[in-house]
């Protein structure tokens, strides 16, 4: 370490005497120092312990490029702080040269000097990053400040340093604050993948893993043992990121792999799967994609496979064991409704005169089968020259009576042959809405349906359509529809 002295002489006019001292650190300083005494024409005497490696010059006289440049700046230097550089009295041994100027624009020559010097000493600071972080951070921090990571496959190591110099101090700890937040946010885990499927999650040639690296800026480590978890590590929430996306890749191929599943069913419900002439078999088969085997080398223990893309064929096993044990359920209450339907049917007679009773019946029958369509019953006429006999209608008593009350009404009637009686299943304050107001509505539905409408004669019975049986089953369409659109608003 050496000292120069910069003095201005007691005789300038207006300027008064600074004494300050240029602290040398190296060779490249005390030539700094020798490149300023050569420009301004002067000679340097220092102490014995103390000697300057002479300037290099090039074989033309002309300093180095940089040697020159250095000499430059403090010249212009100089011009900026108003100040000049000259050399002192031949007697003076202590001052090398001297600042010329006034005390503060001097003093601040010589502090920007001194910060010339010394701001381009190296400055190094250490810090901690772990291995798998290091890939994830760039190098160059900033013009002029990195970041040293001594990454080796062989001797791995968590001790960095950042590296600048001494005049980016405020910068370069920034930037380690800026490192170490980085780091102490960020987190490593691992995607919910099975061994089996890493080569999915890798890629063909490692392109799925490259992808996420690049993306979310990760560092993605698969063991190659192919056992242990594969570990993504980076800021938490680019870990997060990537490990959804990678989770949901892997879970598309996955579900693209074709594979044969069991349908877990009993070999007679089979029937129930396939299906009349094949129908739910085809049903299944082309609405989830897949195809139906009863033999497979994979499962022999079941009766029945399905082949194709594994979520697919999940979706197709589930909704064959929905129909399967949909039926079963079915067959089980099957005994129970149909001892209650029983329990509701019965056999009533149709009371009419012996005269009466083809009326009833309706030419070749056609009056008995319009009823026992419409009301969902069975009815019996009576056999052929046999006194004291009735129509008997068979079904559930509710809607045997309605039937039987029809054709003891249309019996008593006066009908052409071809009419038959249609009941409008409404309620009696809604007869109002049917007829129109003074009846307008009614006669339009006569003159456009062809029919009648028939009062009731008592007061559990319905308003009545008389008609062919084709025109009443239009009109009453037409009035029930007439009728919900009313009852919606």
């Amino acid at each position: 370490m050496g000292h120069l002295t910069f003095r201005l002489p007691h005789h300038m006019q207006q300027e008064a005497p600074v004494t300050a001292s240029l602290n040398l650190n190296t060779t490249y300083d005390a030539n700094f120092a020798a490149e300023i005494a050569e420009l301004f024409g002067f000679t340097i005497e220092e102490p014995m312990s103390y000697r300057p490696k002479p300037v290099a010059k090039e074989p033309s006289g002309q300093t180095l490029p940089k040697q020159a440049n250095a000499a430059h700046q403090a010249g212009k230097a100089a011009e900026n702080f108003g100040v000049k550089l000259v050399r002192p009295h031949a007697g003076n041994l202590v001052a090398l040269f001297l600042v010329k100027g006034k005390q503060e624009a001097a003093q601040a020559f010589i502090q920007h000097m001194e910060a010339c010097i010394c701001g381009n000493r190296p400055l190094r600071m250490p810090l901690q990053i772990p291995v798998d972080l290091q890939p994830l951070l760039k190098t160059k921090q900033a013009p002029g400040i990195w970041l040293k990571m001594p990454l080796r496959e062989d001797d791995p190591s968590e001790s960095c340093a950042l590296i600048g110099k001494e005049k980016d101090r405020a910068l370069m700890l920034k930037k380690l604050a800026d490192i170490e937040g980085q780091v102490s946010s960020s987190e490593s885990a691992s995607p919910d993948i099975a061994p089996a499927h890493y080569d999915k999650a890798i890629g063909k040639g490692g392109a799925r893993i490259s992808y996420i690296r690049e993306k979310y800026g990760v560092r993605v480590n698969v063991p190659k043992d192919r056992e242990s978890p594969i570990v993504v590590s980076g800021l938490s929430a680019n870990v997060r990121g990537a490990i959804k996306e990678l989770e949901e890749l892997v879970q598309q191929d996955v579900l693209q792999q074709c594979v044969v599943l069991p349908v877990e069913i009993l070999p007679e419900d089979i029937g129930i799967t396939i299906g009349k002439s094949g129908f739910h078999a085809s049903k299944v088969q082309e609405e989830f994609g897949v195809k139906f085997r009863t033999h497979s080398r994979e499962h022999p223990e079941w009766p029945l496979v399905v082949e194709g893309p594994l979520g697919a064929a999940e979706k197709a096993v589930a909704s064959i064991q929905l129909q399967v044990a949909e039926r079963r359920r079915r067959n089980e209450e099957f005994p129970e409704e149909r001892r209650r339907r029983e329990e509701l049917k019965g056999t009533i007679p149709v009371c009419v005169e012996p005269g009466r009773i083809g009326k009833a019946i309706g030419k070749c029958g056609f009056r008995i089968r319009d009823v026992a369509q419409r009301h969902g019953v069975t009815i019996q006429p009576p056999e052929r020259n046999k006194h004291g006999v009735h129509i008997l209608v068979t079904g559930l008593k509710e809607n045997a009576r309605a039937a039987v009350a029809e054709l003891e009404l249309m019996a008593n009637l006066k009908l052409r042959p071809e009419h038959v009686l249609v009941p409008l299943h409404i309620r009696r304050e809604e007869h109002i809405l049917v007829l129109g107001p003074e009846g307008s509505m009614a006669a339009w539905i006569e003159r456009n349906y062809g029919v009648q409408f028939l009062w009731p004669r008592a007061e559990n019975m319905p308003l009545l359509l008389v008609g062919l049986a084709e025109d009443g089953s239009r009109a009453e369409a037409a009035i029930m529809k007439r009728l919900s659109g009313r009852r919606a608003h």
